[in-house]
């Protein structure tokens, strides 16, 4: 029994989506009303998409049969579907989502997909995964939207016949409200309303570099101290969700392009700091390669009394203190 099955209590007239695997021998349950319930498994019955409108009791599909029907029915959608690749979210009652990784294209893909948090990652899901085909990869709480990690997904293509040489897919996605509400769509091959976001667009590099411009220039603008220079605030975000809204342009640049981005940021900000005379500024960056170029920078300039961890409470090492002279 998995996250996502539609059951009913055997001895009971309760039924649900389960939301959470227990143990070997329980689940949590959603009922109808929203509330969840832990049951055993041994008290629990699989209920088949439209089985009561359509089967009596006794000639109910089996579970078996049900997802090789809606396996065949995915399939002979995908001819029609958009093509590409893609993450989707399937809302599972009011408390968690499904993740699904769903290539509808030619291509065999073989895939890693992790979460990152700086430097450090965990996996999520790897594999080989055939043309026209998904896999469901984890779960995620609604309750904890606000905190879920960057997705980074890694692919490489391949055919059974010869094909033309594509670069391998590489790119990052971090989920914010208005975009997942905004891209409620049906998913292709499975068929069901998710929040869908394609993630193998394809953008030519002068439009990236415009798409980098937007990013530096969108930001409401600050006092004027200099021609050329803004006063910046004295805490400065640096994490890419945050010098852009639209999460699908940060799927579209590399991890090299989206350290270029901060980069620029920092420049502008540090380098505002200074001239509008500003004792200090902070830099929040976490624990990665941000951090480490951020930092090598400030030990070769003259402009700055020290530098230091700053805000170690909420950000422990992630954020940097610049006393300037």
């Amino acid at each position: 029994m998995n996250i996502g099955d539609r059951v009913r209590v055997i001895h009971g007239s309760e039924s649900g989506i389960v939301t959470r695997v227990i143990d070997a021998q329980q689940v949590e349950i959603e009922i109808e009303d929203g509330f969840t319930i832990p049951v055993l498994v041994r008290d629990l019955a699989l209920v088949a998409t439209e089985e009561d409108k359509h089967f009596d009791p006794a000639d109910r599909p089996t579970e078996s049969t049900e997802r090789k029907n809606t396996s065949n029915r995915a399939n002979e959608k995908s001819s029609d579907a958009k093509k590409g690749i893609y993450i989707a979210f399937e809302p599972i009652g009011k408390t968690h989502v499904l993740l699904y990784f769903i290539n509808n294209t030619s291509f065999e893909l073989a895939y890693s997909i992790f979460t990152k948090n700086g430097e450090q990652c965990q996996r999520i899901h790897s594999g080989s995964l055939s043309a026209h085909s998904l896999v469901k990869m984890t779960d995620w709480a609604l309750d904890n939207f606000e905190n879920w990690p960057l997705l980074h997904i890694e692919a490489l293509y391949s055919h059974n016949k010869a094909f033309t040489y594509r670069s391998p897919l590489r790119v990052s996605l971090k989920v914010k409200a208005a975009g997942y509400h905004k891209n409620r769509k049906e998913a292709p091959l499975l068929g069901k309303p998710c929040h869908l976001f394609q993630i193998d667009q394809q953008i030519p590099k002068h439009q990236v570099e415009a798409i980098k411009e937007k990013m530096l220039g969108e930001k409401a603008p600050s006092p004027v101290v200099e021609q050329g220079f803004v006063r910046p605030a004295s805490t400065v975000d640096l994490h890419i969700e945050k010098l852009v809204e639209n999460e699908q342009e940060i799927a579209l640049l590399s991890n090299r392009e989206m350290l270029s981005v901060q980069m620029d940021h920092f420049h502008k900000a540090f380098n505002g700091a200074i001239i509008a005379g500003m004792e200090e500024i902070t830099f929040i960056h976490g624990n990665g390669t941000l951090k480490k170029n951020i930092q090598k920078e400030l030990s070769q300039s003259h402009d700055i009394k020290f530098y230091k961890d700053a805000m170690k409470e909420k950000f422990g090492y992630g954020a940097t203190l610049v006393k300037i002279k």
